[in-house]
Parts: structure tokens; sequence; C-alpha cells
């Protein structure tokens, strides 16, 4: 089964092709938070900048590319440092149990192996 879940490559999307994804049934995903780890910056840089832009925020999707090894290697840090907050991240799952002939999308127990304790699901996957 392919994913309903889709990201426009670099974020660049048009109303047209917006709504034929959703009218085939797929969930575009949009990013509240931009890491930028895709700058050449130290992990500490990415974690200090996503962190404030998240804490600014309260909640949210983050982007992070996991092509770039340094995100790789900061990420078991940067979900102790979210759990440590008191955020919760959550995996969206879709369901089949469809209304109006689509699939619900909700929010599942996180499962970032010992990184996060599993949680309550929330309706957005980063909530404080």
């Amino acid at each position: 089964m392919l994913s309903p879940f889709f990201r426009f490559p670099y974020l660049a999307q048009t109303g047209f092709l917006r709504t034929n994804l959703m009218l085939g049934n797929m969930v575009v995903l949009d990013v509240d938070i931009d890491s930028k780890d895709y700058y050449s910056e130290t992990s500490e840089q990415v974690v200090a900048r996503t962190m404030a832009r998240l804490e600014a925020r309260g909640s949210g999707i983050i982007l992070f590319h996991d092509i770039h090894q340094r995100t790789v290697d900061m990420l078991p840090g940067f979900l102790a440092q979210l759990e440590q907050k008191g955020y919760t991240v959550v995996r969206l799952v879709p369901k089949d149990s469809g209304v109006f002939g689509r699939d619900v999308i909700t929010a599942d127990a996180p499962v970032f192996g010992g990184a996060l304790r599993p949680g309550t699901p929330h309706p957005c996957p980063l909530t404080q």
C-alpha cells in the first residue's frame, strides 16, 4: 500500500496541484517549522534554531531532511530535548474507515523506541 501522505518538494505547490492530490485521496502535509538543516551549520545550530522556532510557535510540523548526516546524528538528542520540554511526537496513520468515501487520518502513539514514552494521541504532530 502506498502512503497517502504527500509533501511538495521544496514546498512548491499550486492550487491546481494541491486540489488534484486531495481529490485523489492524498493528504498534503504542510510544514510549520523549517529546520533549515540544509544550511552549512553545526548540528547544535540547527537544534537551537529549530527549538527556538518551536517554542515561539508552541507546536507544529517540523521539516528535517534525513539525507544530511548531521541531521541524522543530532535527531536522538533533539527528540530527547522535546521530551524534556514536554512535547510529544506522534505518527500519522491512515485508517480505512472513511468519511464520505475518504480515508480518516489520525495521530497514533509515539513510535520512537525509547526516545519518547508512549502518550496520548494528539491532533497535530507536535504539541506542548
